[in-house]
């Protein structure tokens, strides 16, 4: 059985906590709520396929140190899009979340 989220090492976790970061910032530049909206249901979706035993079983051991921290502590921080005046920081703490569980790269070690 594959891994939870297909992650197997640091650098596909950097890939794919950097992909969630790229999102994070277009939305900070666009403050719409379809670019919001766009990362949280992708902040959602990975939160649902971890949020289970089942889900935690199949995560890989990068999985379970870094990425699923990242989307749980992020998933939680999402701004509500009902009320524009917490996106900014709201997206803010989503990336500060997803920069602090990011793996260190060897040199930045």
């Amino acid at each position: 059985m594959a891994n939870l989220y297909g992650i197997e090492s640091e650098d596909k976790c950097r890939e794919k906590i950097d992909g969630l970061l790229d999102m994070t910032r277009r939305a900070e530049k666009a403050i719409n709520k379809e670019e919001i909206s766009v990362l949280k249901s992708r902040l959602e979706n990975y939160y649902e396929k971890g949020r289970t035993q089942t889900g935690q079983d199949r995560m890989s051991r990068i999985e379970s140190a870094f990425f699923w921290p990242s989307i749980r502590e992020a998933s939680v921080r999402t701004p509500s899009l009902a009320s524009p005046t917490t996106s900014l920081q709201g997206l803010f703490d989503i990336a500060s979340s997803l920069r602090y569980y990011r793996p260190k790269e060897k040199r930045d070690v």
